[in-house]
């Protein structure tokens, strides 16, 4: 049984990984010369940015479970009062970013990814101090209803099973509830209603993760059982795709299953290294930035607007020139456009890095 008070370090850098793999795939979205497999994939497939934001997801699932016993000896409003509050401010984070891109439209998308993370994480929540076999269970459900509503409900232009990207159910929903002029294109939201089903799926697996660490004796064994059940989780969900498509932006079935596998993969892995073996490796350069994710995902996304929206130097030609032009335009005689791109992608990252181990360095730790 893991004690619920002490750190888990591979819990740190893996989120440290996540925060600093987003903040590289989002800077270096800028250009045309990003290399085709650091975008997202533009409809069917998954590529190294699709696995990104769903990681958080699922890190914040294992999370969940250490910071709700941490408070068990807290009334049930002592727990959730402060819990809702920061879903609130998280939220309300997220519409600010979202505002924030085109401050003069009154039209603010009303979903993305902070409000996502938001969302699940309260539906989530009433379960977090359940057994994992019953948090299961309910991941299991919510991953049917989400297939089945996919599958067999229809709508006005649109047949049930359409999983193309110019006509689904989900889209047709976001428009009835959210309204088009609050999502991310007049027809579809990634980060949707139905969206929420699936997402809290995804964290609830993390959960049951987390809940399993807690209550059963931590050894190899264990880990070696989490290892296959990753590969086993990523098969069912490859296989469910020749059903189901894998495709992140509806967060189908195939896709949440291959996600959560690879996440347990990768999970136990870095535990029984970082935590079983207390192996001293270079991965832990990211627990710094595991440790103040919010902060450093907020200040990246406030920097990368700064730079791709707003223009302050104007050309001899008198267009402007963005920030992104003037700071990430090396003209290295021997680097391809594509590797300047990498390479400014890599230095971006790197600040945030330092700016990170700066805090980890004086203990200061910025959270909600």
């Amino acid at each position: 049984m893991l004690e619920s008070k002490r750190r888990i370090v591979s819990l740190d850098v893996f989120r440290g990984f996540t925060v600093a793999s987003m903040i590289f795939v989002n800077i270096i979205a800028l250009t045309g010369e990003t290399p085709y497999f650091l975008h997202h994939a533009e409809w069917e497939g998954i590529y190294f940015a699709d696995l990104v934001f769903p990681f958080f997801l699922f890190i914040g699932g294992i999370s969940m479970a250490f910071a709700f016993a941490n408070e068990k000896n807290k009334t049930l409003k002592q727990r959730f009062n402060p819990f809702i509050l920061r879903i609130i401010l998280l939220f309300i984070l997220g519409l600010f970013l979202n505002w924030i891109w085109s401050p003069a439209n009154l039209n603010v998308r009303i979903p993305g990814v902070l409000q996502l993370i938001a969302l699940s994480s309260l539906f989530a929540s009433p379960f977090a101090t359940t057994k994992p076999r019953w948090i299961l269970s309910i991941s299991i459900i919510l991953i049917l209803i989400h297939s089945i509503v996919l599958l067999f409900v229809g709508a006005p232009g649109i047949q049930p099973g359409t999983f193309n990207s110019y006509g689904n159910i989900a889209g047709w929903i976001d428009m009835q509830i959210i309204g088009s002029n609050h999502m991310f294109n007049s027809t579809f939201d990634p980060e949707g209603i139905l969206a929420l089903i699936s997402s809290t799926a995804l964290l609830l697996i993390g959960l049951a993760l987390g809940r399993t660490l807690q209550i059963n004796v931590i050894n190899t064994k264990l880990i070696f059982q989490f290892f296959i059940t990753g590969i086993l989780i990523s098969l069912i969900g490859f296989c469910l795709s020749f059903w189901i498509p894998v495709i992140k932006q509806l967060w189908t079935s195939s896709f949440i299953l291959v996600l959560a596998g690879l996440g347990t993969l990768i999970f136990s892995s870095l535990y029984y290294y970082l935590d079983i073996k207390k192996i001293n490796s270079v991965l832990l350069v990211m627990l710094p930035l595991g440790r103040n994710a919010l902060f450093i995902y907020v200040l990246s996304m406030l920097l990368t607007i700064l730079i791709e929206g707003y223009a302050v130097f104007p050309s001899a030609g008198g267009s402007l020139i963005y920030l992104y032009d003037y700071i990430f335009s090396y003209n290295i005689p021997f680097l391809s456009p594509m590797c300047e791109q990498i390479l400014s992608g890599l230095l971006f990252t790197i600040f945030h890095m330092l700016i990170a181990a700066f805090l980890h360095y004086k203990k200061i730790y910025i959270k909600l």
